[in-house]
Formats: structure tokens, sequence, C-alpha cells
């Protein structure tokens, strides 16, 4: 039983780096495209 739930919890990290991984990746996009904006 506890190694199920630190199974569990493991993937539920990974789930969670991936999530805030694709978000910061999104993020800077934007900001590029605002520097871009800017700049014209």
């Amino acid at each position: 039983r506890i190694i199920a739930s630190v199974f569990a919890y493991q993937e539920t990290i990974d789930y969670l780096e991936k999530l805030i991984h694709s978000f910061k990746l999104r993020h800077t996009k934007e900001n590029q495209i605002d520097i871009n904006v800017n700049e014209e």
C-alpha cells in the first residue's frame, strides 16, 4: 500500500513538472511575441 502511494506521488510530480514546463514554454513564447511587437 505504501509503495503504491509513493508510485502515485511520483507520477503526480512528473505530471506537474510537465504541466509547469509546458506553461513556461507557452509563457516564454508570449513574451517573445510581446517583445517583437514592441520593437516594430
